[in-house]
């Protein structure tokens, strides 16, 4: 009896894992989106794109996902994931007490950057500032990889890191 509850704990635990991840990767993309210009509008303004065969482009697929506490007791998430050409892209968020502690997290990550590409501000559906997106890129060896989309929400620091600014752009797409 106790092995068949230890059993149905850890599937209950792991489903209550898998769609926290879900909610937390649906809202990540959802933030990332939401400003007045999205990433493919970034692509707009940016150098052309190389000429593509048309192939059928699947979903991104899942990866490895999961949250926890910071050492300064921020809880985070991430998630691993592959776009739909194959690029492997990492997504992160944490939840801070207040905007200004996610803004300090913002500006410290900005800090590390080489080169800010874009940066502007997030905007609620009637025009307030709730938040700042920048797209900048990084050392390779960054913990955000050679170029990321980073942002705030209200208390929400995130960021999505890809190999190019190229695949960024993609994995924004889906």
């Amino acid at each position: 009896m106790l092995i068949a509850l230890r059993f149905l704990w850890g599937r209950l635990g792991v489903a209550a894992l898998a769609c926290f991840m879900g909610l937390t990767v649906s809202w990540s993309w959802k933030s990332l989106n939401h400003a007045h210009m999205s990433l493919g509008q970034l692509a707009e303004t940016g150098p052309e794109p190389p000429v593509q065969t048309a192939a059928p482009q699947s979903p991104p697929s899942p990866g490895a996902a999961g949250n926890g506490v910071t050492k300064g007791g921020v809880p985070f998430s991430f998630t691993r994931f592959t776009s739909s050409d194959g690029v492997a892209c990492f997504q992160w968020s944490e939840t801070h007490r207040s905007p200004g502690a996610a803004h300090r997290a913002l500006e410290h990550a900005v800090g590390r950057s080489i080169k800010i590409i874009k940066r502007e501000a997030l905007l609620d559906e009637s025009g307030r500032r709730v938040g700042e997106r920048i797209v900048a890129t990084f050392s390779a060896r960054s913990r955000y990889g050679s170029v990321a989309a980073l942002w705030t929400e209200a208390s929400t620091f995130g960021y999505i890191s890809a190999p190019s600014l190229e695949n960024l752009l993609d994995s924004g797409k889906n």
